[in-house]
């Protein structure tokens, strides 16, 4: 699969606002999420699915004819296709252009490091914060999610975080308050949370779509445990889509879901009160 998308869909709201980036995804996924909202491709083998070849220089050809700044390997998981993934993150930057990965983050921790050489940002997806969960939902652990976030932020690679809020699942707003905790104690305050609105999907089609009020507490909640950046996502139009400088609170960026209507940050800072904005903006 190869799509050309706005940065911002990543979601990355702090990297390079406004450009598009070339997208690419295989078929395979290393979790089993119930609710997978791209099921028909992560959810499938090669075999299963159609297929063409995209040797590094040929993406490369198309990203220059597309106006593209950045390669970002997304909608299924870069982990399946780490090989083929990490050279031409490699030869992208060789060519100045960025690499970002969508990921899971259900990875070991040399592999991941060995990507960080090559990948400049992750939007990584904390799927939500037990073992429990983890487990009957995702088909996984939550420990090994936590050792790669931290991980990212070790290696000094740009970092979001992706939580996605489905009702009655992972909306606990106690456990939702334990994860943003922690969030700021080992990923950093400057480390963007997207609290994203679930859409009824694959094995759970019957599940309501997650109320605005949940997602709007959650919000509040990250900023009240001391994040700088707290989104909402998945809700076109609404406050939380935009940034806010942590210095004045004046808007930084503004943003109708992935459109830059308005953005106030020069070299790295607010244009208002030249507090530093953390992010790739470049």
């Amino acid at each position: 699969m190869v799509t050309i998308d706005p940065i911002e869909k990543g979601p990355f709201f702090h990297v390079m606002p406004g450009t598009q980036t070339f997208c690419v995804a295989t078929a395979g996924c290393n979790l089993r999420c119930t609710y997978c909202q791209n099921w028909e491709i992560s959810q499938k083998t090669p075999e299963e699915t159609k297929n063409f070849d995209l040797p590094p220089a040929t993406a490369f050809e198309q990203m220059t004819k597309r106006d593209c700044r950045s390669v970002t390997f997304t909608y299924t998981e870069p982990i399946v296709f780490y090989e083929y993934a990490v050279e031409v993150a490699a030869q992208a930057r060789k060519r100045q252009f960025r690499a970002f990965a969508c990921s899971g983050m259900y990875v070991k921790k040399d592999p991941l490091k060995k990507m960080c050489t090559t990948f400049d940002g992750f939007a990584g997806a904390l799927k939500g914060f037990t073992e429990e969960f983890y487990r009957t939902v995702c088909g996984g652990k939550l420990a090994p999610v936590l050792e790669a976030l931290v991980t990212v932020k070790e290696q000094k690679r740009w970092l979001e975080v992706v939580c996605l809020i489905i009702p009655t699942v992972n909306d606990n707003l106690d456990t939702v308050k334990q994860m943003c905790t922690w969030i700021v104690k080992s990923l950093g305050k400057e480390t963007p949370v997207h609290f994203a609105r679930f859409v009824p999907s694959y094995k759970m089609p019957d599940l309501p779509r997650t109320p605005i009020k949940t997602l709007e507490r959650c919000r509040e909640i990250a900023l009240e445990c001391g994040s700088q950046f707290a989104y909402v996502a998945n809700l076109p139009g609404h406050e939380g889509n935009n940034t806010c400088c942590p210095g004045c609170r004046k808007p930084a960026i503004k943003r109708l879901g992935f459109k830059i209507l308005e953005n106030n940050i020069v070299r790295g800072k607010c244009s208002a009160c030249q507090t530093p904005i953390a992010g790739l903006w470049t």
